[in-house]
């Protein structure tokens, strides 16, 4: 399914109860941030960031030889954050600075920009 948004504020609709098969963040990471985000839902993926308070959002799959520089790499935040494998999404609203991702089983992942090095951060609660 084709989802394009650029948006402050909006939601998602569209995968709502979703299954999202992976997470996975292009960049350096740690303190720096990611640069850009893939979400793989019901076979589609889609590359998101927040930049100026603002979600970018389209329908793309990971191309290592366009998203990545010489010491990047892509993030896999299933694993590295101990989320269960193949979530169903509830909700993904943007507002406020910041995209939440609701899933079905508890947490949500908050995604945040990092000014000072124009990257996003990755949380969950």
């Amino acid at each position: 399914m084709e989802i394009t948004r650029q948006h402050e504020t909006t939601n998602i609709t569209e995968l709502n109860g979703s299954t999202c098969t992976k997470l996975q963040g292009v960049g350096p990471g740690n303190e720096a941030g990611f640069h850009a985000w893939y979400l793989e839902a019901n076979d589609t993926w889609y590359r998101f960031f927040v930049q100026h308070g603002i979600l970018f959002w389209d329908t793309s799959a990971p191309d290592p030889e366009d998203d990545l520089a010489d010491d990047e790499n892509y993030y896999d935040a299933f694993e590295q954050l101990g989320l269960v494998d193949s979530p169903e999404i509830e909700t993904v609203e943007m507002s406020n600075g910041c995209l939440t991702i609701t899933l079905a089983t508890g947490p949500k992942i908050l995604f945040k920009e990092t000014e000072e090095s124009g990257g996003m951060s990755i949380d969950v609660t």
